[in-house]
């Protein structure tokens, strides 16, 4: 296949998993390095398109004379909640949380799970769940999920997502975006390692995230423009000396 038709069976695998921008763009990074397909290699979008395709997406083909149907292998129509079963799988795999993608992997975990739920009897693959069973099912895994994430940031002392008022903010999705951030941010800071950037330490004076960042070339102070910290997503100022990165609160200097 050539790029646009990978391209467009990518954005297709995209809405069949039920990703959400953010996942999608975070699986992307981590896959290739880059967050848009149109910047992307043919070797790195056939690697996206296996990826999908290990994760759950199947190609579908137009059929002759009459509409197409979608059922799954018993001939029942999918419960809505399988697609982000799929994809927050798939996730939990690139995070290093679960062995393997894959959807016999998959399969496991939701025989084990529907077994506890539905009375010892098993569902031997994810496409059989009814609507009820799919709901747990991703209950379930979101908070596997969930406490995975927790345990990984408390072990880097990454402090919660607070809201405006102060209250950490401890529900799957802003503990999720969090992680994504800070992934995308180690993934960033590894390609400046492997390139050999001379890194600086630095931190964000809203929440203490203590990281690295590029040392400028020409090692002279300058001011960038506003940087977002990847741990509580405030933007704050960041002056550039060749010993130091500063970060100032509404761009005053410190």
């Amino acid at each position: 296949m050539n790029k646009p038709q990978l391209i467009r069976l990518i954005h297709v695998a995209k809405t069949q998993l039920g990703m959400d921008d953010e996942t999608y763009r975070a699986k992307l990074d981590a896959l290739t390095g880059k967050t848009s397909c149109s910047q992307m290699s043919l070797d790195q979008l056939n690697a996206v398109y296996q990826s999908f395709k290990d994760a759950g997406f199947k190609r579908q083909f137009k059929k002759k004379g009459g509409a197409r149907v979608t059922p799954n292998a018993k001939g029942q129509s999918k419960a809505p909640e399988i697609p982000k079963i799929r994809a927050i799988w798939c996730v939990m795999a690139e995070q290093g949380f679960v062995k393997s993608a894959s959807e016999t992997s998959l399969n496991g975990f939701v025989k084990r799970m529907t077994a506890s739920l539905n009375n010892g009897a098993g569902v031997a693959e994810v496409g059989w769940l009814n609507s009820r069973l799919a709901c747990q099912v991703l209950e379930t895994l979101k908070g596997w999920h969930l406490r995975e994430m927790k345990k990984a940031l408390k072990a880097r002392r990454i402090h919660l997502p607070r809201d405006r008022s102060g209250r950490t903010l401890e529900s799957y999705d802003p503990v999720s975006s969090l992680y994504v951030r800070i992934i995308q941010h180690d993934n960033y800071l590894a390609r400046h390692h492997a390139s050999g950037s001379h890194m600086l330490d630095t931190y964000c004076p809203f929440c203490g995230y203590r990281s690295e960042v590029p040392a400028p070339t020409d090692c002279s102070e300058k001011w960038d423009s506003l940087a977002m910290c990847p741990a509580c997503a405030k933007q704050v100022f960041r002056v550039i000396t060749s010993n130091r990165i500063f970060y100032g609160k509404g761009g005053v200097r410190l």
